[in-house]
């Protein structure tokens, strides 16, 4: 079926109802890395180490006490003091606060030597593989330093976006068991009673363009597996009002009445009505057949007398496939 068939089929919907997802699928949307992705909380990311995919000759146990989360890793392959990218586990960062990030991951050496079995490489966005260290003995630590001419504590000065770290084995039987990025805002930045960071299902992009009640807010609620319920929310928007809801495969942030439009344009769906309350909610069913990492961004725009040209936007919101 063309694509413009499809399009016009779903503007004949009374309601979203979310079969606007499929349609999305049969646009051929990339399919990214299906390696977890956390979002930066204030400053901070968490992340367990058992919530990557094992890969090469790490192993999952559980059976050293006082580990966070289900367990940890270790890397049970041979040595690679000279061989990086060995068993490659990868960390998706999504990042809104910028700034510099420092790095500490909470580890355990059997010893007896805490200058052995007590490292592995790193790497951030695609740079060089480093080695990073750790010293202590029979405990859990946060001790972590890269391995250079003078040694230093990992930090990168991260944008706001997407990034991704990387690990690959180095020492025989060293073990990981979580690690944190953080400001130097963040208060207790190595406590291990912070909670792993929310996956990043659903995440606000901003760039709403206010309207008589502010700023439209869209939501997005759901795990996103396979055939369970969906709901998309629009709130604080004009009472009464018609609006209409952007999708599309990927983010383009272009200008457009007076704001900014999020989406690409794949799929224009409209038009709707707010209730008194400046309220409307559209059910669904998450579809299955997605390949993970798929992402769908959406934003809903309103006819409002208040906006800059007339119109009014709800943030951008991504939605990315577990």
């Amino acid at each position: 079926m063309p694509m413009s068939n499809r399009a016009a089929s779903l503007l004949r919907l009374s309601r979203l109802a979310l079969p606007l997802i499929v349609a999305l699928a049969w646009i051929g949307a990339p399919a990214v890395s299906a390696q977890p992705t956390f979002c930066e909380d204030n400053g901070l990311v968490v992340m367990e180490f058992e919530s990557a995919p094992l890969a090469g000759d790490w192993v999952f146990e559980n059976s050293i006490p006082q580990h966070t989360g289900s367990g940890y890793y270790r890397w049970d392959g041979p040595d690679q003091f000279a061989n990086p990218g060995q068993g490659i586990l990868t960390f998706n960062i999504e990042i809104t606060t910028p700034g510099n990030y420092k790095m500490s991951w909470r580890n355990y050496n059997f010893g007896p030597d805490a200058g052995e079995e007590n490292d592995a490489w790193i790497s951030m966005d695609g740079e060089t593989w480093q080695k990073c260290f750790s010293a202590g003995i029979d405990q859990w630590t946060w001790h972590t330093l890269i391995d250079a001419p003078s040694d230093f504590q990992p930090n990168w000065t991260l944008a706001a976006g997407s990034h991704n770290l990387r690990f690959s084995g180095r020492s025989h039987n060293f073990h990981i068991d979580r690690v944190h990025l953080y400001l130097d805002t963040v208060v207790g930045p190595t406590n291990p009673a912070y909670p792993e960071t929310d996956d990043c299902l659903w995440q606000d992009l901003g760039s709403a363009l206010p309207g008589v009640s502010g700023n439209p807010v869209l939501t997005g609620t759901g795990t996103l597996v396979a055939s369970t319920p969906v709901l998309l929310t629009l709130t604080n928007a004009a009472p009464f009002a018609f609006h209409a809801i952007y999708m599309g495969a990927s983010a383009i942030n272009l200008p457009f009445k007076g704001g900014v439009l999020v989406p690409a344009p794949d799929l224009f769906i409209g038009l709707f009505s707010t209730d008194a309350s400046g309220t409307e909610a559209f059910p669904g069913t998450w579809p299955p057949g997605l390949p993970p990492g798929v992402q769908f961004f959406f934003q809903d725009w309103i006819i409002d007398a208040a906006g800059p040209l007339g119109f009014a936007a709800s943030n951008g919101l991504k939605a990315t496939q577990p």
